[in-house]
């Protein structure tokens, strides 16, 4: 029998050893008043009858005690174990509700971003000529230029944000095979630190270990990932702010990236892995959702803390490369 198990029965032990003790006193008094002759109408006041009696009755007493105060304390602990146990299920249903909402929400959106680049991605384009054309032939005082050049970036944003839905749509479409993780990192934070440098701000890479760290996944896809979450971390930081990098390893490897820039308000955190949910005015709110969606479809996971005024930080947790892959290199 296992301890658990005896540790669950162990009110009833305790309970049946006080009964079989109590029982066995009073025997052992009833045969010895018989012996002796010490059965008589005047008991309670024979003091060597009682020396028998006492010490049978403070052990029932005792046992009887011990038994309730295990079985309540055995019966607190199963209903507060029922409870989390209710609670964890909760949470799992609620947590797989969600992923099955989201990945719901990225097929309509795959579906879409396919049909609407291939309507609007030609003539985006056209128009953005068209207007450059036009741009070269006004003259340097024209009137015309403002206006032509706010519409010039409207246009390259609308281009930006159709190539990031099917970016989204495309995220979970990915060519896995065994790599270093270190490598879509390293190439992520080289190619973000001019726009940080640009801002005065720091990037401060984690120490890299010589050890690979094994994973199955895609580099490109991971590499996109990374630098989506750098140059977020830049734009919401002020000049001469810092964005940290770090790696841990565990069970699963995981890269946080933490800012001091503004913060996410509160009620806002829940909805940042959303498609075209955002906090920015110009922003299309597809980076987080695709970042979301890469991590997931290398079978990870992203996560985000934040505070307003006191900067963000969002971990992506990758498995590592198992026995079934390759084996996995302690880093």
């Amino acid at each position: 029998m296992s301890l658990a198990r005896v540790l669950r029965r162990l009110p009833l032990l305790v309970a049946l050893a006080a009964l079989t003790g109590a029982a066995l006193l009073g025997a052992l008094a009833a045969a010895a008043a018989a012996m002796i002759g010490w059965w008589t109408p005047t008991l309670a006041v024979n003091p060597a009858m009682l020396a028998v009696i006492v010490p049978a009755l403070a052990a029932t007493l005792g046992g009887a005690s011990a038994a309730w105060w295990w079985a309540a304390r055995e019966s607190r602990a199963v209903d507060e174990h029922r409870r989390a146990s209710e609670q964890a299920q909760a949470d799992v249903a609620e947590r797989n509700l969600m992923e099955a909402s989201q990945r719901n929400a990225y097929a309509a959106v795959g579906d879409f971003a396919t049909e609407l680049a291939r309507e609007l991605a030609p003539s985006v384009a056209s128009a953005r000529s068209a207007m450059r054309s036009v741009e070269a032939s006004l003259h340097i005082d024209s009137p015309f230029r403002a206006p032509l050049e706010r519409a010039q970036r409207e246009l390259h944003r609308l281009a930006n944000t159709m190539q990031d839905t099917l970016r989204l749509a495309r995220s979970g479409k990915l060519s896995m095979r065994r790599i270093d993780l270190w490598i879509p990192l390293r190439n992520a934070l080289k190619t973000a630190t001019p726009d940080a440098a640009a801002r005065s701000i720091w990037i401060e890479p984690p120490p890299f270990g010589r050890t690979p760290i094994w994973i199955n996944g895609d580099e490109q896809a991971l590499e996109q990932l990374f630098l989506n979450l750098l140059l977020n971390a830049v734009q919401e930081t002020d000049s001469g702010g810092r964005v940290t990098a770090a790696v841990t390893i565990g069970d699963d490897a995981v890269v946080s990236i933490t800012d001091t820039g503004h913060g996410i308000p509160q009620d806002a955190l829940d909805k940042v892995f959303e498609p075209f949910f955002t906090t920015k005015p110009e922003g299309a709110g597809l980076g987080l959702a695709i970042a979301w969606r890469t991590a997931a479809a290398h079978g990870g996971r992203l996560s985000i803390e934040s505070a307003l005024g006191r900067g963000t930080t969002v971990e992506v947790g990758l498995p590592r490369a198992d026995a079934v892959g390759e084996m996995v290199l302690q880093g």
